[in-house]
């Protein structure tokens, strides 16, 4: 990292970036020393403190700028900010922050010296700014084990269902996002990661594939639904059920019935989450464990986010 700097910068600014290491990092927070390394840089005679990011997790453009504003007050330095990569959206941000960041080949910030460059754009290059619904099924079809060899596009068509063109895109979107990558004369995708890693590292980008959440007063009979939200939390841990029953079942399938009439969510006997792939698509039958934890992971109930827990606790 630091030798990728030091070439970058000197090749924008005809001027070496000299770097030593910070003495003050014992009176930082727990969470910065353990987020970034820290070094006190000088660069045509300005000092300030750089802080490289570990990429240990996703941290998010107000994260970063909250970390450099502290680390700044603590070294009465300016901060700036560091990583091997960055999608284009969370530089953008960082940027309309007036937050000072260098990504290596990519783009250069520094506001207090006036400096600001920005790499010219490949056309071919593809920039994302979010994965499809496709490109997280391969993900959780990795963290549940679905497949452990590399997939080729012929192969993710056959297990997933997908065209040609959209396995492609999807494919095109992990290797952008780091998640993934593509191999040899083949192109097929590998995940290099353990999973746990791969899990925490695409967290941040994976959504909650429950779209909105109906009240019915029964189940229709034509649907094929499984389990879900707390009950579906409760079969894997320790959580007590819930009297209210909730199912889920693909949005499609649901709006192939025609009319339905609803009730409010609040009093309604039965809850029914419609989804943007099918529930069981990874696990015959039920829900697969991601995936539930991604529709639940936002409750406040602390019951559900200590089951939560003990799910994710189990499965990694």
């Amino acid at each position: 990292m630091t030798e990728k700097l030091t070439t970058y910068v000197l090749r924008l600014f005809g001027a070496e970036l000299h770097l030593a290491p910070f003495d003050g990092v014992e009176g930082l927070p727990y969470l910065l020393r353990g987020n970034y390394d820290f070094y006190l840089a000088t660069l045509t005679g300005q000092r300030f403190l750089l802080l490289c990011d570990r990429r240990k997790t996703a941290l998010t453009p107000r994260g970063i700028a909250k970390h450099l504003e502290l680390a700044a007050r603590h070294a009465e330095l300016p901060a700036v900010y560091a990583t091997e990569s960055m999608v284009a959206y969370n530089r953008d941000r960082l940027l309309k922050q007036h937050v000072p960041f260098i990504v290596p080949e990519r783009q250069l910030y520094l506001p207090f010296l006036h400096a600001a460059f920005s790499e010219a754009k490949n056309k071919n290059a593809k920039e994302f700014t979010e994965l499809g619904t496709l490109a997280q099924l391969l993900i959780l079809g990795r963290l549940n084990r679905k497949f452990t060899e590399s997939l080729s596009i012929a192969m993710a068509k056959e297990r997933f269902g997908y065209s040609k063109i959209s396995v492609i895109r999807a494919f095109d979107e992990l290797e952008f996002f780091h998640l993934a990558e593509r191999s040899g004369y083949s192109k097929r995708l590998t995940f290099p990661m353990p999973c746990q890693k791969l899990w925490e590292t695409a967290l941040p980008l994976l959504k909650n594939p429950c779209r909105r959440v109906i009240g019915l007063e029964n189940l229709p009979e034509a649907i094929s639904v499984c389990v879900a939200g707390a009950n579906a939390l409760a079969e894997r841990t320790m959580l007590a059920e819930s009297e209210r029953l909730e199912y889920a079942v693909l949005v499609g399938q649901f709006n192939r019935l025609g009319y339905i009439q609803t009730v409010p969510s609040s009093v309604a006997p039965v809850l029914l989450q419609l989804w943007t792939y099918p529930p069981d698509f990874l696990t015959r039958g039920k829900v697969d464990p991601f995936s539930l934890y991604l529709t639940l992971k936002n409750e406040s109930d602390e019951r559900i986010q200590i089951a939560l827990d003990e799910l994710m606790n189990g499965v990694l």
